[in-house]
């Protein structure tokens, strides 16, 4: 992933070092291949992979959804890939260094709106976690998000089906501890009274394994049939011959 501003590098030594310092700016971005999309935070440049089908899915439930609970109120939703710019004091949008673009956003204060994008903290953004970008929604995003007062910032996770609820409170400059709902919880937010997200219609029911019929084997014994025995004939006894009477002796 390049790391370098995409101007050249200025000659004067002084306006180096200036331009190194201060990393590269939405205006560098401008100069990348328009089919590729990039971020930059606090100068450092991020480039965005194509989503993943699970990602879209999920993507487009929240985003109807979004636009249901908000119809009729000022909270506008919009997705990627809108920006959003969150420029220092007196910084235009070209010079700032800090530009991102995440999946969904909603503002509720129209003055924020450009027709760049968003210029300021949205009211809720919602990162939807991908192999290629989990670990910088869940470290780097978080923190930045944290650090420019974005009120409310969800972490969806398609593969665990669940949703993690970063707020700030009154006052506070750090989120509090994470609120974790599951596809069978509802969202509420304070900040959005008429918010109750049903994740059930976000996530899909985990799909039923099919199995296949088993043959099944009882365990009743099945009862011997034995062979009958041939019969042996007793042997006859040799045939006797007929005997003749013997003669006498005597004379008459």
């Amino acid at each position: 992933m390049a790391t370098r501003a995409c101007q050249k590098t200025p000659e004067n030594p002084i306006d180096r070092l200036k331009h190194e310092r201060r990393g590269v700016t939405y205006a560098d971005l401008l100069l990348k291949p328009d089919d590729e999309l990039w971020e930059v935070i606090d100068g450092v440049p991020y480039l965005l992979a194509t989503p993943t089908i699970e990602h879209q899915e999920v993507s487009v439930k929240l985003s109807r959804f979004l636009d249901e609970s908000f119809e009729g109120q000022p909270c506008r939703v919009f997705h990627a890939p809108t920006g959003v710019f969150l420029p220092k004091k007196n910084e235009t949008l070209d010079e700032t260094t800090n530009f991102v673009i995440p999946d969904l956003i909603v503002v509720c204060d129209k003055a924020k709106l450009e027709s760049r994008g968003c210029r300021g903290a949205p009211d809720l953004v919602i990162e939807i976690l991908s192999p290629s970008s989990g670990a910088r929604d869940q470290l780097v995003k978080l923190n930045f998000y944290e650090k420019h007062g974005v009120p409310e910032f969800w972490i969806v996770d398609p593969t665990l089906k669940t949703v993690a609820v970063f707020r700030l409170e009154a006052g506070a400059k750090r989120y509090g501890r994470p609120i974790y709902h599951d596809r069978t919880k509802r969202i509420r937010s304070p900040r959005f009274p008429g918010l109750a997200l049903d994740l059930a219609r976000v996530f899909p029911p985990p799909e039923k394994a099919v199995r296949e019929p088993s043959a099944t084997f009882s365990t009743a014994r099945t009862p011997r049939v034995r062979k009958a025995k041939p019969k042996t004939l007793a042997p006859r006894p040799p045939a006797r011959k007929p005997s003749t009477p013997k003669r006498s002796s005597a004379r008459a």
